[in-house]
């Protein structure tokens, strides 16, 4: 066993509110990560009403856990962020979870490549119950295909296929290119990936690192003109090119189309 003070640490942040079905299940899969790393876990409650403030309180001896009211989700994990005393950070929503193993190949990704200051992997898409969502498949060969052949035109102009639970990144970055946009409801990971992104390449790990949880009554699975909209006016604040702008919008819209197909196929 090395010595901990080398060790890299990983400070992983959770927001949630009212999310009962799920967060015990997220909660475990950060726990149970092994590897050569020193975790902290920060937990932002924003004062849940549905018993999830007592499951969290069965962990309180493994994770940091903060209830007070937030302005939203980016909010919440600002706040985190700025608890945070990791070298890397990442925030997993409260229905997402992380496969086994997944912090150790980021923290051997990190060691072993001090130059990237982010790194993403590849993100099963699970259904409500946690199984894998075969009818969305295609989305998942489609993101990791993208991530294969990444740009930073393409992360402008394709629908964003950066995974956000499966993203980690230096917390240094914080002291150059700020924090998340709290302006922001849908797309304030895409709006931080393209500021880094403009500046530092992508580090990738060929694996899957995460489950994504889709489902009807999720943040992404409803409000999807709201969310493509704001993606859109992401866009336009990093280039103004008009073909890459109209080719971002067609993918947009082509988003939305396929979602409503797929409800379609699964009624």
């Amino acid at each position: 066993m090395g010595n901990l003070k080398s060790k890299l640490k990983i400070s992983i942040i959770t927001p949630v509110y009212n999310m009962v079905p799920f967060i015990e299940d997220t909660v475990k899969s950060v726990l149970s990560q092994n590897g050569d790393f020193v975790l902290e876990y920060i937990v932002m409650d924003a004062k849940s009403t549905d018993g999830t403030l007592e499951i969290l309180e069965r962990y309180s001896d493994k994770i940091v856990l903060v209830s007070e009211k937030d302005s939203g989700q980016a909010d919440a994990i600002n706040k985190g962020l700025k608890l945070a005393s990791g070298d890397v950070v990442a925030f997993l929503n409260a229905d997402d979870r992380y496969t086994q193993g997944a912090l150790d190949k980021v923290a051997c990704f990190f060691i072993g490549n001090p130059e990237y200051k982010w790194l993403t992997g590849f993100c099963n898409i699970v259904d409500r119950e946690g199984n894998i969502d075969l009818s969305r498949e295609f989305i998942t060969k489609y993101k990791n295909k993208r991530l294969l052949s990444y740009t930073y035109t393409k992360l402008l102009t394709e629908n964003n296929f950066i995974s956000q639970p499966s993203t980690f990144w230096r917390k240094s970055l914080h002291d150059e290119i700020g924090y998340f946009n709290t302006g922001l409801n849908y797309s304030f990971d895409y709006d931080f990936w393209c500021r880094i992104g403009v500046k530092y390449p992508l580090g990738l790990i060929e694996d899957y690192l995460s489950d994504f949880r889709f489902y009807d009554e999720s943040k992404t699975g409803s409000g999807a003109f709201s969310h493509i909209n704001e993606h859109f006016s992401i866009t336009k604040k990093y280039t103004s090119n008009p073909l890459l702008l109209i080719k971002s919008r067609f993918q947009d819209y082509k988003k939305v189309f396929g979602n409503y197909l797929l409800k379609i196929v699964k009624r």
